[in-house]
């Protein structure tokens, strides 16, 4: 394999994350079997997180710079190391299990590009779910259609070799929503070799009102329209153009949700997407599909709601 060493890093974005990085932090120096490297990467926080990161010592690698977003983040540390495989770990959430040694021989043995394992969801006071419905179904075409259905994992319960997340051109910076999602669904497009580990476990909290990649805004959904026009583009003339169904229910549900949202602008720039992709079919109760047919979708939503 194109690995330079069989380490693993594990980068960790954060913004004004000084009161989850410490259990951030603690949870993969608390890994058995392998000396992660950890790198943090400060995208300008105005809080006291660069202190709580440099409170580690010689652990943990700091990294400071301008705000710039989770993206440009987490490329910065992916560049910053040369192990052969990497774990993106938000700042509020943690690991568990076996995760990162046997993940890393995992990936060796299958020669991997991604290593999932289960995610275990959780807020402040309990688990909500654990999930791990990727283990039987490690196929680059069906977790395509279904990541954009829903069935996913966070970025805590996925290793990375670090030459193929550079090879498909890393985190795209443009990408304001769905980040993670985009990344993968990139890499299935671009035929990654898929693994899964029963060892370890990815423990996402979802309290994540203030995280890097969460929002509400207009902007980052007008984005996440244009993520999902480039996901289309990609998908022509490869086996996932059968898959475009998929696609064409986001691109539906973020119109209609830009609509009720009082996005005009949003709502119409994914229509338009649905419109170069074919004849547009109203998703939703018969009553819905019948108004908006004869209306237009942003019509019936504005007089009728969603």
């Amino acid at each position: 394999m194109d690995s330079p060493n069989h380490g693993v890093a594990v980068v960790i974005p954060c913004y004004n994350a000084e009161a989850t990085l410490p259990r951030t932090i603690e949870s993969v120096l608390a890994q058995p079997g392998l000396a992660a490297e950890i790198i943090v990467v400060d995208d300008g926080s105005s809080d006291g997180s660069v202190a709580v990161a440099q409170g580690f010592g010689d652990r943990v690698t700091v990294l400071t710079g301008q705000n710039g977003g989770a993206c440009l983040a987490r490329n910065r540390g992916m560049r910053a190391t040369q192990a052969g495989f990497v774990l993106f770990l938000d700042a509020d959430d943690e690991i568990a299990g076996d995760h990162l040694a046997a993940g890393a021989a995992i990936a060796e043995a299958a020669e991997a590009d991604i290593v999932f394992t289960a995610m275990i969801q959780r807020n402040a006071t309990r688990i909500l779910e654990v999930r791990d419905s990727l283990a039987e179904h490690l196929d680059c075409e069906y977790l395509f259609e279904n990541w954009l259905l829903g069935i996913q994992v966070n970025p805590s319960a996925i290793l990375w070799r670090r030459s193929f997340v550079e090879r498909i051109g890393g985190w795209d910076e443009r990408v304001k929503l769905q980040q993670d999602g985009d990344l993968v669904m990139r890499a299935f497009l671009n035929g990654a070799r898929l693994a899964h580990n029963p060892r370890g476990y990815g423990i996402y909290y979802v309290q994540n009102n203030d995280s890097l990649s969460w929002s509400k805004s207009e902007g980052k959904e007008r984005n996440y329209v244009e993520t999902l026009a480039r996901l289309v583009a990609m998908t022509e003339g490869t086996p996932f153009a059968a898959h475009r169904q998929s696609l064409e229910h986001a691109l539906y549900r973020t119109a209609r949700m830009a609509f009720a949202r009082g996005w005009p602008e949003t709502g119409q720039a994914a229509l338009d997407v649905l419109a170069r992709m074919g004849p547009i079919r109203h998703r939703g109760t018969l009553r819905h599909r019948a108004l908006a047919s004869v209306l237009g979708l942003e019509r019936k939503v504005r007089l009728w709601g969603t």
